[in-house]
Order: structure tokens, then C-alpha cells, then sequence
């Protein structure tokens, strides 16, 4: 799924609407209710010379908000030109696939956008013509040679990202790296482009990642500029052999753990509506909505135990120095002694707001509608359990969404929950687990929810399948991943804050491998740094070295 903060939709890069025929039928309106007197017309040009493109293929998608879905498809005709009759009121994204015309033109969409999670669909209200005209660029052509140790021919995977005013716009992989090292790829978009060169993981090589520039972190790599119609050659020598490199946040205690992952946070400096939250971390319940919220405002989750604040944590607050402080739960799980020395860490103590329930359920509910005042996207997870909440956590900061928690025994969502996901208007519903741990009942009622059209199960035969399930669907690429013992909470809760902050998968393992799918996925996903969530108890030096279930 496209990682931006859209509902659900089927997983679709550039052209895959391509256009199966020259000609086809508009599909027939859901209801008589809906007028069908739109119309969508244009001319299509190119950004060279400006003549008009006949032979385009024009696809015409619906866009539910939900999901893509194609609805009919044409060809420019001799003068560049296209039209839909006929159409029902809604919202309609084009792509235009230019491959059949010579020169070739790069595919793109409507709005010169290259990727389904950025384009803007043009909405179709009354049965005025919609005039959109399109101005194509000529493809370019991108291709390199790669190489090894004492120039022996390497086969890693290629990643072309482009990039428009510095944003990552759209990446494709090579499908296909020669035996002689040699890959291309083809009319693809005009712009600035990086290419990433990735061997990751044990393997008869085990080269590290690569850019095109030579250089090892993402950060440093240039852009290589390729204008319209042009081409470019970029090789590599991949020099380097080694594993994922590890690192480890880690501290003497759970506590200590959760002053280690805060500190890779900068100081605020008292700047306006920055934040820390503080909760519990002899339980888990109030920390796993926690770890979103602190994302979404860009801080810390620190721990505490119940009656007395630790030296290490007041210390790190007075280091971060944020402006506001979220205590998460009750007295029963932070107590007022904690609550006072708080007050004390910040220039304006009014500003230290405790949020907390009659239960773990509405403590999770008030953390959620405090934070976020509307999303695309949520999770909800089960409270009787962490593991599939921690993995949700990470996931719906990608989101930019909450992690909201349900009684997962319990036949229907209840009406506080769902009157809470209305209120924040979520269209899009994951839940994270089987129905052994949240209920095909919630799962149902969950649907009932106005406004709601997408619940998604992402769910696993265990715990650390289910994480993995979670982050295929959510994390298309990254060049970070964490790691966290499935097997208990502690270090795990703020490093899902610092996950979610990242915008980074959080993966649930056992305490001394990797499972297979999950080392699959890094693959997938381009990992190459990972951070291991807590000391040798929770995460072995086994798992530091990616060795395998």
C-alpha cells in the first residue's frame, strides 16, 4: 500500500490501469439515483515542441477514496485529442500511458504526477465538460553496469527514486539485473534521480547498500539530473561486504531503556507545543496509544514506575526541555507524587495535563481524541495483549494515524469506539491481528461506522507474522527498521515512539532470531540499519547478527 495518509487502496504502481483495450464500455452507474451526463475532455501534448500525441492510451479511474478502480479507457486521436461521456458524479483520476507513441512518453497522471498516492482526482459535479489537458515528457532512459570485488559482475537490486523539488515522487525497481551486471530502466520520468544499489542480507556476496554516488548513507547521495528525452549512465563498484550494521538502545532498566531511545531526540528548547509523554512502564496498556500520539507531536515516550519519578528520567525531560508533558493514566498508574515532580521540569507546570480512563480502553480512547483531531487512517488492536499493538504503533504513525484498543474478546466494538473513529473521521480501519485476538464481531461493527469504508485484517498465524503482515502492507521502502522482543513490553513501548517519529517499521522477533519472513521483508523494503530495542535479555547477540529461525 502507498505509504501516505490515504484510506486503503489496492496496491498499484504507475500503469497499473494500463489500458487492456483501445476501446471500453463505461461500466454501468452502482445506482439509477447517480446522473451520468459528465464529461471529461482534453487535448494531450508534448512538453517538447508542444505537438499534439495521438495513439495515448487514457484510462479512466474512479476514485472512491477507498480504492482505484478502473472504469474505462480510450486513445488520443489524431490531433492528441480524448473525451468520457456519460460519467456519474464522483471523483475520476486519468493516467495516461504514452508507450505506443513515438518518441515515447513517459506514463503520468492527470496532474503530472507519477504515483497513485500523490495524484489529485478532478471531481465531476455537474454535466459542464471537464477540460483537462495534459503535456507528456519523452521518457528518458537510466542504465549503469554494477560490480564487485575485483571487478566481478554484481546482481543486487536496483531502486530508482525520483525526486521533484527535493520530495521522493515515485521509485521503481529493475526488474532484471544482467548476469553482466548491466540494468536500465526505461522511459521513465524526466528529473532528479537516485538509484540505490542493495545486497543486504547473507548471501554469497553479502555486499552492503550502495548509491549511485558511492556513497553509504542516504543523506549524502546527489541527484542525477536527466532532462527530458535524454539518458544517463551511472555504474557502481559495490566495495564494501557486511551484514545489516545493528545498533542498540538500550539502558540498565526498562526505565533507563526509555531515557537511551529518548535521547536521539534533539532538544527542544521550550519551543512552543513540543511534547513528552510519560506513562506507566510496569504495564502496558496506556503506553501502546501512547507511542502514536507521542509521534504524531513529534516526541519521547518516557516510563515510569508508579509512585516515584526516576532521577534519569527527570533529567532527560529537563534536557528535552518540551514546552507541554502528556501524563498517560490514573493515579493507579502514575501517581500524584509523579505528576508534581513533573510539574516542576517545564517553565509552565498548567501545561503538565494528565489524560486518563476509567479502564484501559477509555484511557486509550482520550489519548487518541486528544491527539488527533482527524486521520485518513487507524489501528485498532487489542488491549488484553502488546505485541500486535506495538507493531500497529509504528505502522499508524506512518499513517499518521492512532492506535485505538478494544476488549479483542468482545462481540462489537462498542459505541464509545465507534463514536470516536466518526469523530475523527477515519475511512480507513486496520486491525491489527487474526480473529483470535480481535473479534470477527468487531470487525463487523467496525464496518457499521459512518463514513467508514475500508476494514483491513492484517493478522498472522503468530505474533511475529502479524507484525510482519502489518509493515508489507504499511512500509513500501525505508532505510531504518527496530526490532523488539515479542516476548515482553517494556523495552519495546518508547521505541515505538521513536519508530513512528522515523516513520519506520517496528518488527516483533523472539528473543534470539529472526524469523525468515521477516529478514524477507528487509529485503523488500530496502532495510539497511537496524536498531535493536533493548539489552541482551530481551534481544540476543544472535538477532544482532540476523541469524535466522
Amino acid at each position: 500500500m502507498a505509504p501516505e495518509a490515504t484510506a486503503p487502496r489496492p496496491r498499484r504502481g504507475l500503469a497499473g490501469f494500463a489500458v487492456a483495450a483501445l476501446v471500453a464500455t463505461l461500466l454501468a452507474p452502482a445506482s439509477p439515483a447517480f446522473a451520468v451526463d459528465g464529461q471529461i475532455e482534453g487535448r494531450v501534448t508534448s512538453s517538447v515542441g508542444g505537438g499534439s500525441l495521438p495513439g495515448v492510451g487514457v484510462a479512466l479511474i474512479l476514485d472512491t477514496g477507498s480504492a482505484l478502480d478502473f472504469v474505462a479507457a480510450t486513445t488520443t486521436d489524431s490531433s492528441g485529442d480524448y473525451s468520457f461521456m456519460g460519467l456519474a458524479y464522483a471523483e475520476y483520476v486519468l493516467e495516461f500511458t504514452g508507450t505506443a507513441v513515438t518518441p515515447q512518453h513517459a506514463s503520468q497522471f492527470h496532474d503530472g504526477t507519477y504515483a497513485q498516492n500523490t495524484v489529485t482526482p478532478v471531481a465531476i459535479t455537474d454535466a459542464v465538460p471537464e477540460t483537462i489537458d495534459v503535456v507528456m515528457d519523452p521518457g528518458v532512459t537510466i542504465s549503469g553496469t554494477i560490480t564487485g570485488e575485483a571487478g566481478v559482475p554484481a546482481s543486487p537490486a536496483v531502486i530508482a527514486n525520483l525526486f521533484q523539488g527535493g520530495v521522493q515522487q515515485f521509485f521503481t525497481q529493475v526488474p532484471t539485473v544482467m548476469a553482466d551486471g548491466s540494468w536500465e530502466f526505461a522511459n521513465v520520468p524526466p528529473g532528479d534521480w537516485t538509484l540505490r544499489y542493495s545486497d543486504l542480507l547473507p548471501s554469497a556476496t553479502n555486499y552492503r547498500t550502495h548509491y549511485h554516488d558511492q556513497v553509504l548513507n542516504a543523506d549524502l547521495q546527489d541527484f542525477v539530473t536527466v532532462a527530458a528525452g535524454g539518458s544517463a549512465t551511472v555504474s557502481a563498484h559495490m566495495t564494501e561486504a557486511g551484514p545489516i550494521p545493528t545498533f542498540r538502545l538500550a539502558g540498565a532498566d526498562r526505565y533507563a531503556t526509555a531515557v537511551a531511545v529518548s535521547s536521539t531526540f534533539a532538544s527542544f528548547n521550550g519551543a512552543a507545543d513540543t511534547y513528552v509523554y510519560v506513562a506507566n512502564g510496569a504495564d502496558y496498556p496506556d503506553a501502546l496509544s501512547a507511542a502514536p500520539a507521542a509521534a504524531k507531536r513529534g516526541g519521547p515516550l518516557l516510563l515510569s514506575p508508579t509512585g516515584a519519578l526516576p532521577s534519569n528520567v527527570a533529567a532527560e525531560i529537563t534536557r528535552l526541555d518540551p514546552d507541554r508533558i502528556i501524563v498517560v493514566g490514573g493515579t493507579g498508574a502514575l501517581s500524584n507524587s509523579v505528576f508534581t515532580a513533573l510539574q516542576g521540569l517545564i517553565d509552565t507546570p498548567g501545561n503538565v495535563v494528565r489524560i486518563g480512563g476509567a479502564d484501559r480502553y477509555a484511557t486509550s480512547r482520550l489519548v487518541v481524541d486528544d491527539a488527533f483531531d482527524s486521520a485518513s487512517l487507524g489501528f485498532v488492536a487489542t488491549g488484553r495483549n502488546f505485541p500486535d499493538a506495538l507493531a500497529a504503533s509504528a505502522a499508524a504513525a506512518k499513517v499518521f494515524g492512532p492506535v485505538i484498543l478494544v476488549d479483542g474478546a468482545a462481540s462489537s466494538a462498542g459505541a464509545a469506539t465507534k463514536t470516536l473513529i466518526d469523530g475523527i473521521n477515519l475511512s480507513g480501519v486496520y486491525i491489527a491481528g487474526g480473529t483470535g485476538v480481535v473479534s470477527a464481531g468487531i470487525a463487523a461493527d467496525l464496518a457499521t461506522i459512518p463514513g467508514v469504508t475500508d476494514v483491513v485484517r492484517l493478522g498472522g498465524a503468530d505474533r511475529y507474522a502479524t507484525s510482519v503482515a502489518i509493515n508489507e502492507e504499511i512500509f513500501m521502502t525505508t532505510f531504518d527498521a527496530y526490532l523488539a522482543t515479542g516476548t515482553g513490553f517494556a523495552d519495546a513501548l518508547a521505541g515505538a515512539a521513536l519508530a513512528g517519529t522515523a516513520f519506520a517499521p517496528l518488527y516483533t522477533v523472539p528473543p534470539g532470531c529472526i524469523p525468515d519472513a521477516v529478514i524477507a521483508h528487509f529485503r523488500d523494503i530496502e532495510v539497511d540499519r537496524l536498531y535493536l530495542l533493548g539489552g541482551t535479555g530481551s534481544l540476543s547477540t544472535a538477532v544482532a547478527t540476523l541469524t535466522r529461525c
